[in-house]
């Protein structure tokens, strides 16, 4: 199967970054080419695999011959980040929706249709979905926020609230909103990049919804694509990452989003847990980051999310 450009005007656009996942690309695969919804465009982004993960890709894309026409591959000439994988991904999309879908986990199989109808009920810009997590084939549901307030849930994102996950694979969201020219991109990065991509996702939807069913199955494995949780060593670059998306997070806080909510206090309490959350990743550079964000105090008690101007 020759993997092109789509032919077709698709509903939504599933966006996958690939990269050595050979060893576990086929269930995502499979999950992602027996959708319900038929008017779905594949997009995957080979973010300069050295391993079989394209093979694999194309022997299980031939299994499927309805989905002929719907599929593409893009290849980077070398290893760019999953950020830079996301933004082609986004770049080469046409659905009316796209969703972002990380190749090592997997999504139920009525996960576009699902959220694509739920969108189009109530002409929403951003629907999102419960997940689960899944670790030596256990599962532990994830359940998402009620809130219909676009900005409420980006603060409530900004200060680590369990209620609004930061990651963009359970949102679907209108293309029209992230083709924009002023969405930014985590260029480079690898670790926190959603951060860039759901702290505008939010800003700029005048409309948002949730579905309370675990649609997303995030897998937690040895080795990742975005260097999952359970992954977390003591290593210079991932911080160094951290950091660019806190300056680009903080930044967004107070020239974007202070213009409609008094965010002094949530930078604050962003500024004091990422500089905590570092010095705990990191205890052999402590004296290093000791010295990060000298002017963040000790926060509230209450995450302080809900100060309108």
């Amino acid at each position: 199967m020759n993997l092109q450009i789509a032919d077709f005007q698709p509903k939504v656009s599933l966006l996958v970054p690939v990269y050595n996942v050979a060893d576990c690309i086929e269930r995502c695969l499979r999950t992602l080419f027996e959708q319900t919804l038929d008017d779905i465009e594949f997009i995957f982004v080979d973010d300069g695999s050295t391993d079989d993960s394209c093979i694999v890709l194309k022997q299980i894309a031939e299994q499927y011959p309805q989905r002929k026409g719907s599929i593409r591959l893009i290849h980077h000439p070398r290893n760019l980040s999953l950020g830079t994988a996301r933004k082609t991904a986004v770049e080469a999309a046409a659905g009316e929706y796209i969703t972002h879908i990380d190749s090592d986990d997997y999504i139920d199989r009525a996960m576009c249709e699902v959220m694509y109808n739920k969108a189009k009920e109530g002409d929403y810009d951003m629907v999102w979905c419960a997940y689960d997590i899944i670790h030596n084939n256990q599962s532990v549901y994830q359940p998402v926020a009620h809130e219909k307030d676009p900005i409420e849930c980006l603060l409530k994102m900004a200060v680590f609230s369990k209620d609004i996950n930061f990651q963009v694979w359970n949102k679907m969201i209108r293309r029209s909103i992230v083709q924009n020219s002023d969405f930014k991109f985590p260029i480079g990065i690898n670790v926190h990049e959603d951060y860039y991509q759901t702290i505008q996702y939010f800003f700029h939807s005048k409309s948002i919804c949730h579905v309370n069913r675990a649609l997303y199955h995030y897998v937690l494995r040895n080795t990742s694509l975005s260097s999952k949780e359970s992954l977390w060593d003591d290593t210079l670059w991932r911080v160094d990452d951290i950091l660019k998306v806190e300056n680009f997070l903080l930044n967004y806080l107070e020239q974007c989003v202070s213009k409609v909510y008094n965010v002094k206090r949530t930078i604050n309490y962003r500024k004091f847990y990422t500089k905590r959350h570092i010095l705990t990743m990191c205890p052999k550079h402590y004296k290093q980051y000791t010295s990060l964000y000298p002017e963040a105090k000790i926060p509230f008690f209450e995450p302080p999310y809900i100060f309108q101007i």
